[in-house]
Formats: structure tokens, sequence, C-alpha cells
């Protein structure tokens, strides 16, 4: 963990995070968003996608974050990330499309919505990290073939507690 460490420390250290964006604002959503702004150094979400906005910004709230901007384009995505400020929307595309977030984490628990998430994140050469064990267990293999030539990492983190911790 010291090597991931000292690499954060220097993202964080040259104004250079890891822009993160996730979909999905379930309990391991919250406790994720949570961990990421409030001890992850050289890190930083940008975006929660949940088809309920309230959510969304309940896990940003939840972390200390009160005012979240709700966009509806990439542009304003875009725009809301430029100026340093959190966002929350309802549709994931757009996530996957910004040119500002540099992961997307799937946290939607739903096999098809999940693929259709991770398809979207690597055709828009975005890494994509999946809470989603059932997504990995039936269609995991080809996201990773996928992935792999797309030029982007796939990965999965298995359960909210090893994957937050």
């Amino acid at each position: 963990m010291i090597i991931i460490d000292k690499a954060l420390e220097k993202l964080e250290k040259t104004s250079n995070p890891i822009r993160v964006g996730i979909v999905g604002a379930g309990f391991m959503s919250k406790g994720l968003v949570d961990q990421i702004i409030n001890r992850t150094p050289g890190m930083k979400i940008v975006a929660i996608s949940n088809r309920t906005i309230k959510n969304a910004k309940e896990n940003y709230a939840f972390a200390g974050i009160k005012n979240s901007s709700e966009v509806e384009t990439v542009k304003e995505l875009d725009d809301s990330v430029k100026s340093n400020k959190s966002a929350v929307t309802g549709n994931f595309s757009i996530l996957c499309q910004s040119k500002n977030i540099d992961v997307i984490v799937d946290m939607t628990g739903a096999v098809e919505f999940g693929a259709t998430v991770a398809l979207e994140a690597i055709k828009n050469k975005k890494h994509i990290v999946s809470m989603n064990v059932e997504l990995d267990g039936t269609v995991g293999a080809i996201l990773k073939r996928k992935a792999d030539e797309a030029g982007v990492i796939y990965t999965l983190t298995g359960g909210d507690q090893p994957g937050v911790i």
C-alpha cells in the first residue's frame, strides 16, 4: 500500500487527482463516497449518477458536502468539474462521456444495467471499477476483453467492506 499511498499523495500535491464518477447511490456507494472524500488524498468524487437524485445528494451530504449541483448535459458536468463543484445527475451516460472523469465506479447491483454502464464507459475510454459481483460473474470476462481492446482497465472489487477499505 505504501507505493499506492505515495502515488496518491503525489497526485494530491500536484493538484491532479483521479477524478471519479460513481453510478449508483445505495448503501455501498455512501461508504465509498465518504472514504474517498474524507480519507483518500489524490482522488476526488466529481459526480454521482443515480435514478433518484435525492439519494446521490444524500451520499455527498453524508460525506460532508452539502451543496451539490444537478447537471443534465456533458457540458454542465464539465463546467461543474472545472468549477470544483460536486455534481449529481440521473443520466449515467454523461459521466462516461465527460473528458473530466477518469474512472467510473459501477455500484448499481444490477447485471443488465451494470453491463450497459460498463460498455458505455469502455466505449468512451474510461477505466471502470465494478462493485457489482453478479455482473462480473456473468459477463466480467467479456467486459475485461473489451476494456483491454480499448486500452482501459476493467477491474472488480468484491463487497463493500474490502472495496471501501
